[in-house]
């Protein structure tokens, strides 16, 4: 009776004290929004209340199953998970975060500048940022789920030996890759171009929709 009432009470205590934590924080937020109606920030932030509440709650399972001692025969394998489980939320909650303070520094400049060209730039710069950030954060997210497994740690040295053949064969590979990357970033840095932009390409007439690390594109 024990072995089932433990995980219940562990795992039930878990999620029950993360719904709690979590409105909390969500009406604290929903609090500071409405007494702070000139900045956005709050109302932002509480876009990663889903993130938030995952960490939370993978968080302190895997803190409590150490305790519960509770499954004793698959401990490996459901502490391995809830670490990737943490993992992957505190990526995914960085993101909104990032997102929500870039999104607010736009809306401040947006509000302060009523040059129409100046702003499309800034928004334009904001969206390559927020992907160049995401990019990073999933990279750096990846590659620690990845060492959490004992035989890519192993696999290291082996991989460190053909770094410079794979370095090589990556980099003639994604050569196109890579100038179309850096042009992206030239054209969104360099004000060449902006989101909102009426352009002609081949003769037709188009708006610039999306501009990306590697195309951009144009509503005809």
């Amino acid at each position: 009776m024990e072995n089932v009432l433990r995980p219940l009470i562990v795992g039930g205590g878990s999620v029950l004290l993360t719904l709690v934590i979590g409105w909390a924080t969500d009406l604290l937020l929903r609090k500071a929004d409405a007494r702070h109606s000139e900045t956005p920030l709050w109302g932002l932030l509480r876009r990663g209340r889903i993130p938030y509440m995952l960490v939370l709650c993978a968080a302190m399972l895997r803190g409590a199953y150490d305790e519960a001692r509770v499954l004793q025969r698959h401990s490996a394998g459901i502490g391995q998970t809830l670490t990737l489980i943490l993992i992957g939320a505190t990526a995914w909650l960085v993101i909104r975060i990032a997102a929500a303070i870039v999104e607010t520094t736009y809306t401040r400049y947006a509000r302060a500048h009523h040059d129409a060209a100046r702003v499309r730039r800034v928004r334009t710069q904001v969206t390559l940022i927020m992907r160049v950030v995401a990019a990073v954060v999933g990279v750096v997210a990846v590659a620690a789920m990845l060492l959490t497994f004992p035989a890519m740690r192993a696999a290291g040295a082996s991989l460190l030996a053909s770094a410079g053949i794979l370095g090589i064969v990556a980099g003639v590979a994604a050569q196109s890759t890579l100038s179309n990357m850096f042009a992206g970033l030239q054209i969104a840095f360099g004000d060449m171009v902006r989101i909102g932009d009426t352009v002609v390409v081949d003769g037709e007439w188009g708006t610039v929709e999306e501009i990306t690390l590697t195309f951009l594109t144009v509503r005809t």
